[in-house]
């Protein structure tokens, strides 16, 4: 603030310009030829921003979630409730608005792969606004079925059950075998589904005679 202003002939006021420097209450008093005036400014905190948005990219499978943090310019002594948005929620969804608690700077927010593809998960506040891209890959394929379930076979031939998986993928997929208990039945411990494919056929040797459970992993 300036120590005087000037006032032009003929003018009855003028704008004293006041900068803020911290956080409090002053007065100001205007002195002229034995009169004078005072008037209070309040200076309030400045409003909170959000600073950032971390990690800054962030790798999620199609069906599961993972978390952001987000973080704000101070502590506020209530809760404050930040604004969040996908640029498109069929690829990653998250909440409306993650809550801030008072006395904290920053906050969890989780993001949900719904999707293969890329989105962008956007945190705003009083005109500020941090994002973080999220990249959703697709989920893993699982197996759905061995069959025939049960299967009777003479000892010393053979027979074959047919795996499915979930989804014909873009490379081979390797399952993992197992029978129990072991010495009645001879497989393979892995078999291949090709690229493309959601069957395979998996070869089952007798060794003894009995009943045994063949298993995928």
């Amino acid at each position: 603030m300036p120590a005087s202003v000037n006032f032009a002939s003929g003018q009855t006021s003028v704008a004293i310009p006041v900068t803020t420097h911290v956080v409090g209450s002053a007065i100001i008093t205007a002195s002229a030829n034995g009169g004078s005036a005072s008037a209070t400014v309040n200076v309030t905190p400045a409003p909170p921003t959000v600073t950032n948005l971390l990690p800054p990219s962030l790798a999620v499978t199609q069906g599961a979630s993972g978390n952001l943090t987000v973080t704000i310019s101070a502590a506020q002594t209530a809760d404050t409730h930040v604004l969040l948005a996908s640029s498109n929620a069929n690829i990653a969804s998250v909440a409306s608005s993650v809550t801030v608690l008072a006395g904290h700077v920053s906050a969890q927010l989780a993001v949900a792969g719904v999707s293969p593809g890329t989105a962008q998960i956007t945190a705003s506040l009083n005109g500020s606004s941090v994002s973080s891209q999220i990249t959703v890959s697709p989920a893993g394929p699982t197996v759905v079925s061995l069959v025939p379930a049960t299967s009777t076979v003479t000892l010393g031939a053979s027979t074959t059950l047919t795996l499915t998986i979930s989804a014909a993928q873009s490379t081979n997929t390797l399952v993992a075998l197992s029978a129990t208990p072991a010495g009645i039945v001879s497989i393979a411990t892995q078999v291949t589904v090709l690229a493309g494919q959601t069957t395979a056929p998996v070869a089952v040797g007798t060794l003894a005679l009995g009943r045994q459970a063949s298993s995928r992993a």
